[in-house]
């Protein structure tokens, strides 16, 4: 018993029909928006394209566009898209004041949800600043210091989340 399935131009027009690999704006939108960023810093949003079948959707940079206003009509500038080579794309934003923006992303002129989308903008003092520490010691030497003292942190008030513990080998696994 020999079965035939479709042939390759009746494959070719049912994604045609059907959407395959055309960017499907109520399933694609912003990934993960920030709402609190900082003023005169260069801002990233990512978008994510699908199809109708909920593939990603690749070269299609030159399609979005990014919008952004505010009440105090404050200033901003933005970038073009990237395409980051894995169905989502890269877009840059600044907003010079501090205040309220709106963000709108498009495709093609179809606006991406969400949009638009509230980001609230602070100066840098609003966030956090940590640095790296590097503490050299000689073997069998130990010594004690600050790890947040050349940190930053907005009202001197810090909650440490998560730490971890070095631990000791006992001497015969040394």
């Amino acid at each position: 018993m020999m079965m035939h399935g479709p042939s390759d131009s009746q494959i070719s027009m049912m994604f045609h029909c059907f959407g395959a690999g055309k960017v499907n704006t109520s399933l694609s939108g912003l990934v993960k928006p920030s709402p609190k960023v900082s003023k005169l810093t260069k801002n990233e949003i990512t978008v994510k394209l699908m199809d109708s079948y909920s593939n990603l959707v690749l070269l299609q940079q030159s399609k979005l566009k990014l919008e952004i206003s505010s009440d105090n009509s404050s200033g901003s500038s933005i970038w073009t898209f990237s395409d980051n080579k894995d169905g989502t794309y890269s877009g840059s934003y600044l907003a010079k004041d501090v205040g309220s923006y709106e963000l709108c992303a498009s495709f093609d002129g179809m606006r991406l949800m969400p949009c638009p989308f509230g980001v609230n903008v602070y100066t840098s003092e609003y966030f956090p600043r940590v640095q790296n520490d590097s503490v050299w010691v000689w073997e069998d030497d130990s010594i004690a210091f600050d790890a947040l003292e050349n940190d930053y942190f907005a009202g001197h008030n810090i909650t440490i989340v998560e730490f971890s513990k070095a631990s000791v080998l006992p001497s015969h696994m040394n």
